[in-house]
């Protein structure tokens, strides 16, 4: 369900309450922790991410206003398929 998500879906999903933040940042860790495939993360900052997570899942519940991208675990840019680059994202911010 997660890995086709786009950010506007992502950030719909944690506004209407149907997905937790953590829920999300676990998905991913689990996914790049499962994958010999992918092997392109030189550090895995789980703690951070569940931190970040669990504070933007605190904003949800108190029902405050979240970024589009509260609740994206953050990757490098490599991880980006080949046409989202930073310029991409940007501009569709």
């Amino acid at each position: 369900m997660l890995k086709n998500l786009t950010i506007e879906g992502t950030a719909k999903l944690l506004n209407d309450k149907k997905i937790s933040a953590f829920e999300i940042a676990n998905s991913y860790i689990k996914e790049i922790k499962d994958s010999k495939k992918l092997n392109c993360f030189i550090t895995i900052s789980e703690e951070a991410a569940f931190d970040a997570a669990k504070k933007t899942d605190a904003r949800i519940s108190e029902n405050k206003k979240i970024g589009l991208l509260d609740g994206v675990p953050p990757v490098s840019y490599t991880h980006l398929r080949a046409h989202e680059t930073l310029r991409y994202l940007v501009c569709r911010l």
